[in-house]
């Protein structure tokens, strides 16, 4: 029953404020990084971090996405869970 107590409260806990801000002011002093890069035309440079900022917005909304495994659109369906119950009240009952 510990264990279980402790599964719950964990799926409850989420990424931390303040690992949000690094993650967050990480990506933005790396954009400002990549703007103060010398590329010889505009459209390169803008190019460049376009897909650079593209990219930290993925890795953040991936990182948004796990720190909420049960909920929202790729959340972890219950179905293992489910299985499980039953096996182990078969796997009860059977004794």
């Amino acid at each position: 029953m510990e264990h279980r107590r402790l599964r719950q409260l964990q799926s409850r806990q989420q990424i931390p404020r303040r690992v949000w801000v690094v993650l967050v002011v990480g990506g933005l002093l790396t954009l400002a990084n990549s703007s103060a890069a010398r590329i010889p035309t505009f459209r390169h440079h803008a190019g460049h971090t376009v897909l650079l900022a593209a990219m930290i917005c993925l890795v953040l909304l991936a990182i948004a996405d796990v720190n909420n495994p049960f909920r929202g659109a790729n959340r972890v369906p219950p179905d293992g869970f489910r299985l499980a119950l039953e096996t182990l009240d078969r796997l009860r009952s059977a004794k």
